[in-house]
């Protein structure tokens, strides 16, 4: 992946919890790939959408919300340490709808709600 262009990082850097679905907290790779199955860490989505509640179907109709996958104040947090990371010039490298940084060998990735892209 390549470093985000200054555009993304502008965009990064103006976006609000609100923009953002769910995060990424997780053990990455040793060969850079982050694992995103869940295995090495969770997702946690943002409770304050309308769309996200216990039961939710967002996952999918066989795998609903819990209580334990709704964590707003980590999904700001998550925000921030990406929006502190883009103005440090840590290596960030993002897409369409989501944005990473790997820290002291854990990856942050915040994904965004449909509708908003980088």
């Amino acid at each position: 992946m390549e470093p985000i262009t200054t555009t993304q990082a502008e965009a990064i850097l103006k976006l609000e919890p609100i923009d953002v679905l769910k995060v990424y907290s997780g053990r990455a790779n040793a060969s850079g790939n982050h694992c995103r199955c869940g295995c090495r860490g969770n997702y946690r989505y943002n409770g304050n959408l309308p769309n996200v509640f216990v039961g939710s179907p967002i996952r999918g109709k066989d795998w609903t919300l819990d209580a334990e996958d709704i964590n707003a104040s980590k999904v700001k947090s998550t925000l921030r340490l990406l929006q502190e990371s883009v103005r440090a010039g840590r290596l960030v490298t993002a897409s369409d709808g989501w944005a990473d940084v790997e820290i002291d060998g854990r990856s942050y990735t915040i994904y965004l709600v449909e509708g908003r892209s980088l």
